[in-house]
């Protein structure tokens, strides 16, 4: 009887340590493709970091991606945007947004998103995890805050 309950207590310590592995998933790089870029159609929030970690500045951010075939079309908007200024700490708060319509979102050689208006574009890596997350760049002026969108 005590074999039975020793066994079946270190079964369940197994399961359980098995079971939250599995739960505890890593978020991956996954490479954007003409398949799986209907996954990046809707409404992303996150933020933008621009300057150093000395000198952070946040800054909320959305994107709107409104199709899911290529090429895609929406825009991605910095609010409350720091001036385009070489020195972040000359910076000052609620400046206004940035907005970036692209109407030719595509794909690159690596696999990640990118969009462009005018000299304005940035580059966004697809990760999937328990949430949909893109991380990337933003390009702009002498500016290039670093972005996380999820949804």
């Amino acid at each position: 009887m005590e074999k039975k309950i020793r066994f079946v207590g270190i079964s369940l310590l197994v399961i359980s340590t098995i079971w939250m592995g599995c739960s505890m998933t890593k978020v991956k790089p996954t490479t954007i493709t003409e398949h799986n870029v209907c996954l990046l159609k809707g409404k992303w929030e996150g933020s933008s970091t621009f300057g150093s970690v000395a000198n952070k500045i946040q800054a909320s951010t959305t994107m709107e991606i409104y199709n899911d075939t290529l090429p895609l079309k929406g825009k991605l908007t910095i609010h409350n945007a720091p001036p385009a200024v070489p020195n972040l700490s000359a910076a000052k708060p609620n400046t206004g947004d940035v907005t970036i319509e692209f109407r030719d979102g595509n794909i690159n050689g690596s696999g990640n998103f990118v969009g462009k208006q005018g000299e304005k574009h940035f580059e966004l890596t697809l990760m999937i995890g328990p949430k949909l997350k893109m991380d990337g760049w933003i390009y702009y002026a002498s500016l290039n805050p670093s972005v996380t969108l999820s949804r």
